[in-house]
């Protein structure tokens, strides 16, 4: 069994639309990037040539996208959002030798939004409360190249 640290930076272009009840309020696709920074730890156990691994991290992801253009004719500049987020995964490696391998993953990517918070101080001792949601979870499906020094 072994664990490493793990830096993740992982880019997911995307588009949206706002679809109105009104459809000239409605607008055309939009470019949307995802842009997730990540610092976590991964934990396996090799099996020979196999090498199972659970990852978690935490960190944040900053959504960015293109102006906004409506079917009145009308446009709106976005700015940057940076919410906080996590991820979760589960994959395997296949080490052709000791030092070169195959790495295939599944990943969900979460982002969380916090709505409020607060702090309570008594007699009887203290509180902190937070309050937000998960708006959406998405899924991120990944292979490449393992390589140890």
């Amino acid at each position: 069994k072994s664990g490493d640290v793990e830096l993740a930076y992982i880019y997911v272009p995307t588009h949206a639309r706002f679809a109105a009840f009104n459809p000239a309020l409605s607008s055309d696709r939009v470019a949307l990037g995802e842009h997730w920074i990540q610092l976590g730890g991964v934990v396996s156990r090799p099996l020979g040539k196999i090498e199972p691994f659970g990852a978690i991290s935490a960190g944040m992801v900053i959504f960015h996208a293109d102006t906004i253009h409506f079917q009145d004719g009308t446009s709106y500049s976005t700015s940057d959002q940076v919410r906080f987020a996590f991820t979760a995964g589960l994959g395997f490696k296949y080490w052709f030798t000791d030092r070169l391998g195959l790495r295939f993953e599944a990943r969900a990517l979460v982002p969380v939004y916090f709505s409020g918070g607060g702090f309570w101080v008594g007699t009887g001792g203290a509180s902190v409360g937070l309050s937000g949601g998960i708006p959406f979870a998405q899924f991120d499906f990944t292979g490449g190249i393992s390589a140890r020094f």
